[in-house]
């Protein structure tokens, strides 16, 4: 029988792994969500895609919103997936989860749903829409159809879901999804959905095709909610309190850092607060000098060994959607990326052309348009396609992708070589002019 599992909701004791927002931080983009959440705008869309790069601070937004909407009684259910605990990177508990933190959230439904189990001992066995449909939705239009004096609005309506793309497979999350849409529109109780995840290209898919189109709205993580100004927040506080509790505080000048620093530091954030957090949790180890590690971050002071490594889970999840791309595809994409982040800076210089436009790297690689965008599918969560005047445009929305790239301690086996990188395009280069003199 599947049982819920603890670690997936927001009260777990394990949810250090994905604190909240930093105190004044996300302050326009929460609004934004509560107010949704309050039928305050679009009432008729049941769920709301919550989507942005990878590190944009999507789970700490959710559990956030989770934690202030549960002290508000409107939180029904919520369900954080994570491909680091087996427990929560597959739906086998999916509903289980959701339906334990429904009769806590609403205790009269209890002799409903144990008349059902009781009914069918199997049930957790079953399909997860089976599950929901009959122990979520079933009970809640029961309890509303034989209750007296009491509306709908009154009972907890909101569900929250983090990290779908960590669920699974792409077939899994568009099963997830559909359950979900299912929910929405069989439920008698107005419900309204956050689901919160990366723009991988199967859930971008399933957003942009009916039925899920119709009942939904989305709100993206970008430079809308101007993310440099909450990082530099979160910084700033971050130096002052490693200045007032560190135990080498008395040797730490009042003036670090310098405002030089901070800005470099929000500028190589790319407005992902992931960059920011890892950094912070390196220098504040209460067992290092804060002063000498941020040297280290900023490539001023060499690293003590090969287990000093600043930005440990940044490079992991580098790694991850590195290998995330199809095998026969990987050396295709480490070519346009060589192009992209150590070809085009230098060769851009000069204005003759630009490499992340998409039809350059279709001339200059002799590979078909879509197959360009094909190849980069993969990378939605740290690039982006914007519109030039001659056309879609590559942008690396994290410019730590560019140092994990050329750093061979961190990248390993998909290290770039940046002398390897400027030989092909030049050869690429030659074999063009070549062909237009033998033309």
């Amino acid at each position: 029988m599947r049982v819920a599992v603890a670690t997936a909701m927001h009260t777990s004791g394990e949810s250090f792994d994905r604190p909240g927002c930093y105190e004044n931080t996300r302050v326009a983009v929460l609004k934004y969500l509560l107010d949704w959440i309050s039928w305050k705008f679009e009432a008729e869309t049941f769920i709301m895609w919550l989507y942005g790069d990878a590190g944009a601070g999507k789970s700490a937004i959710a559990q956030t919103l989770a934690m202030q909407c549960d002290a508000e009684k409107s939180l029904l259910a919520s369900f954080f997936f994570s491909k680091n605990d087996p427990r929560r990177s597959t739906d086998a508990s999916f509903a289980a989860t959701l339906v334990y933190q429904l009769l806590k959230a609403v205790p009269a439904l209890k002799a409903i749903v144990s008349e059902i189990i009781e009914a069918d001992p199997l049930i957790f066995e079953q399909a997860p829409e089976i599950q929901i449909s009959s122990l979520f939705v079933k009970p809640i239009n029961e309890l509303l159809r034989h209750s007296s004096g009491s509306t709908p609005i009154s009972l907890p309506h909101l569900i929250i879901v983090d990290g779908l793309d960590e669920c699974g497979n792409a077939e899994t999350q568009c099963r997830i999804l559909k359950v979900l849409l299912n929910l929405c529109r069989q439920c008698d109780l107005p419900l309204k959905v956050l689901v919160a995840c990366r723009p991988e290209v199967e859930i971008t898919s399933s957003f942009n095709s009916d039925p899920l189109v119709s009942y939904s709205t989305r709100l993206a993580l970008d430079t809308r909610f101007k993310p440099e100004e909450d990082i530099r927040t979160f910084l700033t506080g971050h130096f002052e309190s490693i200045k007032a509790t560190h135990p080498l505080k008395n040797h730490i000048p009042s003036s670090w850092p310098s405002n030089d620093v901070v800005r470099t530091l929000v500028r190589r954030s790319s407005g992902q607060f992931i960059y920011a957090s890892t950094i912070v949790k390196y220098f504040s180890s209460p067992r290092h000098k804060p002063t000498d590690r941020l040297e280290k971050v900023l490539g001023l002071r060499p690293l003590s060994s090969d287990r000093d490594l600043p930005f440990a889970v940044l490079d992991a999840l580098y790694v991850h959607l590195l290998l995330s791309i199809p095998p026969e595809n990987l050396e295709m994409v480490l070519k346009i990326l060589g192009l992209i982040v150590i070809v085009q800076p230098v060769v851009g210089a000069y204005g003759a052309f630009d490499l992340r436009d998409l039809k350059w790297l279709s001339l200059f690689l002799s590979v078909d348009v879509d197959d360009i965008e094909l190849y980069l599918v993969d990378l939605s969560s740290v690039i982006r396609w914007e519109q030039s005047s001659t056309g879609p445009r590559v942008h690396v929305t994290h410019a730590s992708l560019t140092e994990f790239l050329l750093d061979s301690r961190r990248s390993q086996h998909l290290h770039i070589k940046q002398s390897l990188a400027f030989a092909e395009a030049a050869q690429i280069t030659m074999r063009h002019i070549k062909s237009q003199t033998d033309g």
